[in-house]
């Protein structure tokens, strides 16, 4: 084989490991981190609230997503963020790297415990206040 051929089947390669980080990259739960910066943010009030959450990894991620699960809300006044997000079996892996995802929550005025993702096996759990003309929040310790 030349060494212009074996250049060639190098590029082909690596065309098709990019071309496979795509769409097609399976998602994966995405952690929440409480001590980034900016790792919490809220903001609305009683009907929908933004909440922004910091989340990081080693390996690169990319469309971040949230979904809240409301199940537990009229039994614990609880709430689930489903962070989630595309990582490609390619991902670069290294330094931390933290990337922002909103979550609209649908709520009315009250005192909700609200669940995360966490870096290792469980959960990060943040406290929500609602009013009717503003939101709080805080991670709980």
């Amino acid at each position: 084989m030349t060494a212009r051929k074996a250049a060639a089947a190098v590029l082909v390669a690596l065309g098709a490991a990019v071309a496979g980080c795509g769409s097609s990259c399976p998602s994966e739960p995405a952690a929440t981190d409480p001590t980034a910066q900016d790792s919490l943010l809220c903001n609305g009030s009683a009907g929908q609230v933004d909440v922004a959450l910091a989340l990081c990894a080693a390996c690169s991620g990319s469309a971040p997503s949230c979904v809240p699960d409301l199940t537990n809300l009229a039994a614990a006044n609880q709430i689930f963020l489903d962070t989630s997000w595309s990582v490609c079996s390619g991902s670069s892996c290294g330094s931390r790297s933290c990337q922002q995802v909103h979550c609209a929550i649908a709520v009315g005025a009250g005192t909700y415990t609200v669940l995360t993702n966490a870096a290792s096996a469980g959960t990060n759990a943040f406290t929500l206040g609602v009013e009717s003309s503003t939101s709080t929040c805080a991670w709980q310790p």
